[in-house]
């Protein structure tokens, strides 16, 4: 199979910064995963379908991380002007959910103090990350008060929603937890609570690594992992997802694995674009399982599962890892998974000088 030039450039890319004398200068590939891809419109027109929904998305989630952050500030009330235009956009989108679901008479009520908020916060300048987070949780908590008030509790298909619907107070107590945790790993690790109306498993492969986490706002009944949830608990599940990917990157960071795993992820990324269309798919969809859905396992086990120690082993064609991880099958997905790793890793040896 011959080498496109977009595989070389990151083969490339990543022995520059391998390379000896390459440390401490600046990294050329730093924003390559949402720089110079792929966008959705361009996989849709390869066949894709809703698998990339959302993947023009990332750039716009990376940039107002990036603002967020500031200049190196670890400072969190600072006023961040992109907040005006997404609080319009989010109230609204919680808005036509409420009004769908519960009438216009309860959501014109309910969001009454939260839009005056959102207004008062706009004019004094003070529309800060810490106050973003907090509004978009009052946002989706609305859904479960009334709720609680208008389902029976065990109306068919809804039941974990109904539940959580009565122990509001619990589920939002332990969401308001599990951000808490991020407090400390601001501004390295950003939330974002962002509208998900579909976001496919593309995206999210895309920004992991960024240390950039966004955290679905939906505006009706969901499911996920196999349960129907309403906005509050899947906001809460998506904070768990969060919170799992930065318990990994954490690990490797601890053992100083991190920025090598970056540069490789980075790499591999680039090689994706040039996949056929059910190949990348299939990649895709071991990416996604390994490093969204199946991680927090393996490092309460502590196990290490990073692309570089699958590397090692995808070279030495032993893919003992992704057997463990994949113990009921996947055989032909975590194949073509393995593949590609030895692509990066071959191609990474020719391009050496």
């Amino acid at each position: 199979m011959k080498t496109s030039n977009r595989t070389v450039l990151a083969f490339a890319l990543l022995w520059a910064q391998f390379s000896p004398g390459a440390r401490g200068t600046p990294d050329p590939c730093e924003k390559v995963w949402h720089r110079g891809l792929l966008g959705e419109a361009e996989l849709r027109a390869r066949g894709h379908g809703d698998e990339v929904k959302g993947l023009d998305r990332v750039s716009g989630w990376l940039d107002l991380a990036d603002e967020i952050r500031g200049q190196g500030s670890v400072e969190r009330d600072r006023h961040i002007p992109s907040f005006e235009k997404l609080a319009d956009e989010h109230l609204k989108f919680v808005r036509k959910g409420l009004v769908e679901r519960f009438g216009d008479g309860f959501a014109s009520t309910a969001l009454d103090d939260l839009e005056e908020d959102a207004r008062k916060r706009r004019a004094a300048g003070s529309m800060t990350h810490r106050w973003w987070v907090d509004w978009n949780i009052e946002l989706v908590s609305m859904f479960a008060r009334q709720e609680r008030k208008v389902v029976p509790l065990f109306s068919p298909g809804h039941w974990m929603s109904n539940i959580f619907g009565r122990f509001d107070f619990l589920l939002l107590r332990l969401l308001r937890r599990g951000i808490s945790i991020f407090d400390d790993r601001f501004p390295e690790a950003v939330l974002l609570p962002v509208l998900d109306d579909g976001i496919g498993r593309h995206a999210f492969n895309r920004i992991f690594l960024s240390r950039v986490y966004p955290v679905g706002l939906v505006n009706g009944l969901r499911t996920v992992d196999g349960d129907t949830n309403g906005p509050l608990g899947y906001m809460y599940h998506d904070v768990n997802h969060a919170d799992d990917m930065e318990r990994h990157i954490l690990q490797l960071e601890k053992k100083t694995h991190l920025e090598r795993e970056m540069r490789l992820y980075r790499s591999f990324l680039v090689v994706l674009d040039d996949l056929p269309k059910d190949e990348r798919n299939m990649v895709e969809d071991v990416l996604f399982d390994l490093f969204h859905e199946f991680d927090a396992r393996y490092i309460r086990r502590r196990r290490e599962v990073s692309l570089n120690r699958l590397a090692s082993e995808a070279e030495k064609k032993k893919d003992e890892l992704l057997t463990r991880v994949f113990p009921l099958g996947k055989n032909k997905e975590f194949r073509a998974f393995a593949e590609t790793l030895r692509r990066v890793v071959r191609g990474l040896r020719e391009e050496a000088p």
